[in-house]
C-alpha cells in the first residue's frame, strides 16, 4: 500500500512539474496576460499600461480637487474645472464655484465670475433660476445683460437689433420660460427676434462648415485609396480589371472602379453650394457603395 501511495505521489509531482514548466515557459516568453499583466522580461499589456495611467490620472484629479477645497475660493475651483475637463469632481467644483461667485458684492465682478464659470462648465446655467440664467446667454459683448446695459445707456432698439443681426452669433433656442424671462427683463420683441435670427444663422453656418469638412475629409481618404491602388496596394486587393466587386446602381463593379467613381462624384459635389452638396454626396454614396 505504501509503495502505491508513493507512486501516486511521484506521478502527481511529475504532472505538477510539467504544468509548472509550461507556465514558466509561457512567462519566460514574455507574453502578458490578464492575471500576469507584466511578464518576467518587463513587457506589459496595453490594457495594463492604460490601467496604470488611468489610476495615476484619477489620483491627480482627486489631489487637485482636495487642494481646491483647502483653498476654498472661486479661483481654486475654477482652476480645477479648467485643468480637468473630464474630472470626477466637476459637479461639486462647479457648485462650490457658484456659491463663491454669489458671495462677490461687486456686481461687475460677480458677472465676470459667472462668465468664466459658465465658459468652463455650461451646465451651471441649468441649475440657475431662469430669470438669472438668461442674463448670461449670448456671445461675448452681446449677452443679454450687455443688451440691457446698452439700452440703459440710451442706444435704440433698432440699432441694437441691427448689431445682433449682423453678428450672426450663437444665442440660444429659447424656451417659453426663457422668452417669458426676457419679457420680464424688458427686452423688446424686436431684439428677441434679432437674437433668434442670429442664432439660426450661426447654427446654419456651423452645420454647413461641418458637412463641408466631412465631405473634404472623405474625398482625401478616397484619393489616398486610389493612389494606393495605382501603386498596386489596393485596400481590398481589387484592381481596375479585377478583384472583389460591389453592386452599384449600374450593376456589379470592382472595388477599385467603385472607389474611383465615388471620388469623381464627390469632387463634383464639392463644387455645389450647401445644402445641395449634402444631397449630392448622399446620392454619390448610394450610387457607389464601395465599403
Amino acid at each position: 500500500m505504501m509503495r502505491i501511495c508513493q507512486a501516486s505521489i511521484v506521478a502527481m509531482l511529475v504532472a505538477l512539474g510539467s504544468g509548472c514548466h509550461d507556465l514558466v515557459s509561457a512567462r519566460v516568453i514574455g507574453e502578458p496576460t490578464a492575471n500576469f499583466p507584466k511578464s518576467w522580461d518587463g513587457k506589459m499589456s496595453e490594457a495594463a499600461e492604460q490601467a496604470i495611467v488611468d489610476e495615476a490620472n484619477k489620483a491627480k484629479d482627486h489631489e487637485a480637487f482636495v487642494a481646491a477645497k483647502e483653498a476654498d475660493d472661486f479661483d481654486a475651483y475654477l482652476g480645477y474645472l479648467k485643468d480637468f475637463s473630464q474630472g470626477a469632481h466637476r459637479e461639486d467644483a462647479a457648485q462650490a464655484a457658484t456659491q463663491k461667485a454669489e458671495q462677490f458684492l461687486d456686481e461687475d465682478l460677480r458677472h465676470k465670475a459667472y462668465d468664466m464659470l459658465i465658459d468652463q462648465e455650461p451646465e451651471v446655467l441649468k441649475g440657475m433660476p431662469t430669470d438669472r440664467a438668461v442674463l448670461y446667454i449670448g456671445p461675448v459683448g452681446m449677452k443679454v445683460r450687455d443688451i440691457l446695459a446698452m439700452r440703459e445707456q440710451g442706444l435704440g432698439d433698432k440699432v441694437i437689433s441691427s448689431k445682433i443681426s449682423v453678428s450672426q452669433k450663437l444665442f440660444k433656442d429659447f424656451s417659453m420660460a426663457e422668452l417669458g424671462a426676457l419679457k420680464t427683463l424688458g427686452i423688446p420683441d424686436e431684439i428677441v427676434e434679432a437674437m433668434i435670427q442670429s442664432h439660426a444663422a450661426a447654427e446654419k453656418e456651423q452645420k454647413q462648415k461641418a458637412e463641408k469638412d466631412a465631405l473634404r475629409k472623405e474625398i482625401a481618404e478616397l484619393r489616398k485609396l486610389v493612389e494606393n491602388q495605382a501603386k498596386g496596394g489596393g485596400a481590398s486587393g481589387g484592381t481596375a480589371s479585377g478583384g472583389p466587386t460591389v453592386q452599384t446602381k449600374d450593376g456589379p463593379m470592382n472595388t477599385a472602379g467603385c472607389i474611383a467613381g465615388r471620388l469623381a462624384a464627390l469632387k463634383l459635389c464639392e463644387q455645389i453650394p450647401w445644402p445641395g452638396s449634402t444631397i449630392c454626396s448622399s446620392t454619390a454614396e448610394a450610387n457607389f457603395p464601395c465599403n
